[in-house]
């Protein structure tokens, strides 16, 4: 584990690019798999599909953001708390704090999933989503929060690594 020792030794400068070069990459990669996410859906519904890939997942994705914004919570509670409590130097604190933060993460969004799943309809109805489009993005909803627990541990883990120093491993 980095102490705040450690980082204190480089310039400023030079620790903001190392400390920001993993969530780049991160949030790159991201990019393309949502480019690749799109390319695949319209190679699913062809031009004169009545489903649109575009449409698909603007409804979706409001369903999808709230699973999303979750796991943001969590990851966020994990970079900003577990950093402090390392800087003090009480590893055995930070451990702790980890593997508490993981399990709660994992319950809590094991509870949110079902809720989630079943305000899907009222959700698409509330944006005014065509019937046709319901249940395709049903589907797609409901594929988004089978990986959630995934999501959520990737996040904790990239949230880890950025609180330890390492952050240049997310990339």
């Amino acid at each position: 584990i980095i102490t705040k020792n450690k980082i204190s030794k480089a310039l400023p400068l030079v620790t903001l690019l190392l400390m920001s070069f993993g969530p780049f990459i991160t949030t790159i990669t991201t990019t393309l798999m949502d480019f690749v996410e799109l390319f695949l859906l319209t190679k699913r519904f062809p031009q004169d599909s009545l489903v649109k890939p575009v449409q698909l997942q603007g409804f979706a994705g409001f369903c999808n953001t709230v699973v999303i914004l979750i796991t943001t919570y969590f990851s966020t509670a994990v970079s900003t708390r577990l950093s402090r409590i390392i800087s003090e130097n009480r590893e055995k604190d930070a451990m702790h704090f980890f593997s508490d933060i993981t399990k709660v993460s994992l319950v809590f969004l094991f509870i949110c999933l079902p809720l989630i799943q079943f305000l899907i309809h009222p959700l698409l109805s509330f944006m005014n989503c065509p019937e046709y489009m319901e249940n395709y993005c049903y589907l797609f909803t409901v594929n988004f929060l089978s990986a959630a627990p995934f999501l959520l541990l990737f996040s904790i883990a990239c949230s880890f690594l950025q609180s330890i120093g390492r952050s240049i491993l997310n990339g």
